[in-house]
């Protein structure tokens, strides 16, 4: 590889590694904003996309670990914006599922990160623009 080369595939490196901490800020603060935790944020979001899951499950979906994803799920129960159930079908499996309140507030939050991408088009537009000049 040239150094130029090399260079180019550094730049974009840090590139990435910016554009993920800033992706990680925002998402930061969108659960601040919505009084959750990330965990929290990010299961909700995940049973969202569901019907119903189990909570081994959703440690599998979100790699989130399980005492971690548990006492997000706790918070999450308190506030009624989900509901953990019993499996029926095996008594040893506990079954999640997004409550309406806890749709309403995706909803909300999904109108929120409509905003964020705004901002974001226009900073990469932004960006971009200072680069050619």
């Amino acid at each position: 590889m040239t150094e130029t080369n090399t260079n180019r595939a550094r730049e974009m490196m840090q590139s990435f590694w910016c554009v993920q901490r800033v992706l990680i800020r925002l998402m930061h603060q969108t659960a601040q904003q919505n009084d959750l935790t990330l965990p929290q944020l990010h299961g909700l979001m995940m049973l969202n996309e569901q019907d119903a899951i189990t909570q081994k499950e959703l440690v599998q979906r979100t790699r989130i670990p399980k005492s971690t994803l548990s006492q997000s799920l706790d918070g999450l129960v308190e506030k009624g914006l989900i509901r953990r159930d019993i499996n029926p079908d095996n008594r040893r499996e506990v079954v999640l599922t997004i409550d309406q309140s806890g749709k309403r507030l995706i909803e909300e939050i999904e109108k929120q990160e409509e905003g964020t991408e705004y901002h974001m088009k226009n900073f990469t537009i932004v960006s971009s623009l200072k680069k050619v000049v």
